[in-house]
């Protein structure tokens, strides 16, 4: 199974570095079963387009932060140590 994990961030970024070690893991505790791409630097679109390929499964994965999800940029900074799964976890993204 592979997952396509996008965010904007650049790869020097702390979130970066988490996310692929986050894949990296999962990938050794599964014995390879589950594979985590991780797309930094918009590579797979805007915060917008890969919320959107969330929804239309074309993204399954990416570091949520509430200010994006609820529209709210003052929350911005304010982050969740969460990813949502497209489908799976859905219901995070929306707590």
């Amino acid at each position: 199974m592979s997952v396509r994990l996008g965010h904007v961030l650049p790869e020097s970024h702390s979130w970066h570095i988490a996310a692929t070690g986050f894949a990296d893991e999962v990938t050794a505790k599964t014995d390879g079963r589950v594979k985590i791409e991780v797309f930094a630097s918009g590579q797979l679109g805007s915060e917008k387009e890969v919320i959107e390929g969330l929804q239309f499964g074309s993204v399954q994965a990416w570091p949520d932060w509430i200010g994006v999800v609820s529209g709210d940029r003052a929350a911005h900074g304010h982050h969740r140590n969460a990813l949502c799964l497209g489908r799976a976890g859905s219901g995070l993204c929306r707590a």
